[in-house]
C-alpha cells in the first residue's frame, strides 16, 4: 500500500505483488501514511479532514467502505499497529 498524488489530492493505492495491478483504494479527501493492519487484509491510513485528521481502515480490495477507527481531540498524523493488530500508537 502506498500514498501517491493524484489530480484531486493524495490517495492510497494497493499493489498486488509481484506483478499485479496498482489499484486506487481511496477517492475522498486526501489520505496518506498507509499501514497494513497485522493479521488482516486491511489498510489503515490517515484521512486529512478539518478540523482534525482521522484514522481510517479499509479492506485492501475496496470491497467495503472505509471505517473511522479513531477521531481524537488531537489531530492524528502518524499511526502504527502493534503485532496483535489491535494496539494503535498515534
Amino acid at each position: 500500500a502506498v500514498a501517491a498524488n493524484a489530480a484531486d489530492g493524495q490517495h492510497i493505492w494497493v499493489k498486488q505483488l509481484p506483478r499485479g495491478p496498482l489499484t486506487r483504494l481511496t477517492f475522498e479527501q486526501s489520505n496518506y501514511r498507509p499501514r497494513w493492519v497485522p493479521g488482516t487484509r486491511d489498510v489503515a491510513y490517515v484521512r486529512q479532514m478539518s478540523p482534525r485528521n482521522r484514522l481510517m481502515r479499509q479492506r485492501a480490495g475496496g470491497s467495503a467502505p472505509a471505517q473511522t477507527v479513531l477521531e481524537d481531540a488531537r489531530s492524528v498524523d502518524e499511526i502504527s499497529y502493534g503485532p496483535d493488530g489491535r494496539t494503535i500508537v498515534y
